[in-house]
């Protein structure tokens, strides 16, 4: 297994490693199912939830709201998981 030790910042944010991100193909903007799995986190990719917004393509903007609703929704059906 690869580890590397990272920083947590005031806000609660860390930085991924280049060379995981590179690994996983990981890109700005990309989004990670996050899950406490004992006394760590596992962190799994998923792909953008863009594609499943098709049944909105006659609107030119998604609120914030329905796109998180997508992306639970996405999650719970598994749907776009790298891997």
């Amino acid at each position: 297994m690869k580890t590397q030790v990272v920083s947590i910042t005031s806000q609660g944010r860390i930085t991924i490693p280049s060379r995981f991100r590179k690994a996983l193909k990981l890109k700005y903007y990309s989004k990670a199912l996050v899950s406490l799995e004992g006394k760590g986190l596992r962190i799994e990719p998923i792909e953008s939830i863009l594609p499943l917004q098709g049944i909105l393509a006659n609107k030119k903007i998604v609120s914030q709201k329905r796109r998180r609703l997508l992306e639970k929704e996405a999650i719970t059906r598994g749907y776009q998981r790298q891997g």
